[in-house]
């Protein structure tokens, strides 16, 4: 495909560059994965934590994350609400800096994060499905298998399978974002922070995160540096539209490489889930892991008016 200048930088553009790097980099045929039970049965071997040289445990070094349109780029909501707002040229670490920090003013304006680190409020925010530079990742496979399958059932969806290298000086103890002392500039941020990726631990006391089997993953804006490149099956991806592809700096893989380059934050693997597996695969999840709408969106909410005629009646049973 040729790819647009960021001069005609439309979403339909960023459509098909997103679609475009992530069939380049599937990994399907690669596996033997040809047909939903093939899927499945890989899956269920774990035959995933033999996708590199190195030692790969699910819920340890393995996140995974399920996205039912394979258009979808592997960004956070905070960076899809600045492009909507800058809708050429590169997003920048100052820009997500300035927005998160208006965030998390506004709100606190509103009373909101009392007691709470601006982390945890953070992590609050994105429960609560506001935008933040949060990305939802599961421990295991079959809850970001669901989110692969769930909607968008004429379309192919994609599982990341994401192994993050971790930035080592976040800061996590004070009352501040863990990366908030990281420099920001115009241009470049701060090199212990730009192009890591690390698992963001909290306290997963949202009744949906812990259905999910959740976590999140966030790391400094990619950064172009020589090699850093994504590819399309005939072209480079333009550094300005490289975020929209992933905010995170993974080198998506097609093979089983003994190492990576020391520049990228983590690696990457890419399942293509045809649209007619969906269907199937979502029958097959509710039927033997038991996960489903109901029990991934738990109605908490919803089941209280429930909840108090249940305990009514059963004191009335017992007067």
């Amino acid at each position: 495909m040729t790819i647009a200048t960021t001069e005609a930088n439309t979403t339909e553009v960023q459509n098909d560059v997103r679609e475009s790097v992530w069939r380049r980099h599937e990994n399907n045929e690669r596996l033997g994965i040809d047909d939903a039970k093939a899927l499945w049965d890989w899956l269920e071997a774990r035959e995933f934590e033999d996708l590199a040289t190195w030692p790969l445990s699910a819920g340890d070094n393995l996140f995974f994350r399920g996205q039912s349109d394979i258009s979808y780029g592997l960004t956070s909501s905070l960076y899809r609400q600045v492009r909507a707002a800058k809708r050429t040229g590169a997003i920048t670490e100052k820009d997500l800096r300035e927005a998160e920090t208006a965030l998390i003013k506004a709100v606190r304006d509103e009373g909101l994060g009392r007691n709470l680190s601006d982390f945890e409020l953070v992590t609050v925010l994105q429960h609560h499905l506001m935008p933040t530079r949060l990305i939802d990742v599961s421990r295991s496979p079959w809850e970001s298998l669901f989110f692969a399958v769930e909607n968008n059932h004429s379309v192919d969806g994609i599982l990341f399978l994401i192994n993050p290298f971790g930035a080592k000086a976040l800061d996590f103890e004070g009352k501040g974002l863990p990366w908030a002392h990281f420099r920001t500039g115009k241009v470049n941020g701060d090199s212990r922070w730009t192009n890591h990726v690390a698992l963001m631990q909290h306290d997963a006391l949202d009744p949906r995160m812990r259905a999910q089997d959740g976590t999140f993953l966030a790391g400094g804006l990619f950064r172009s540096y020589p090699g850093l490149v994504f590819v399309t099956a005939d072209d480079v991806v333009p550094a300005d539209l490289r975020s929209d592809v992933s905010n995170l700096a993974l080198k998506f893989l097609i093979n089983r490489p003994t190492q990576l380059g020391k520049e990228w934050g983590g690696a990457g693997w890419v399942i293509r889930i045809p649209g007619d597996w969906k269907r199937g695969l979502l029958r097959r999840l509710k039927a033997e892991r038991d996960i489903s709408s109901d029990t991934i969106y738990p109605a908490f909410t919803e089941t209280a008016r429930l909840a108090r005629h249940i305990v009514m009646q059963a004191s009335a049973a017992h007067a």
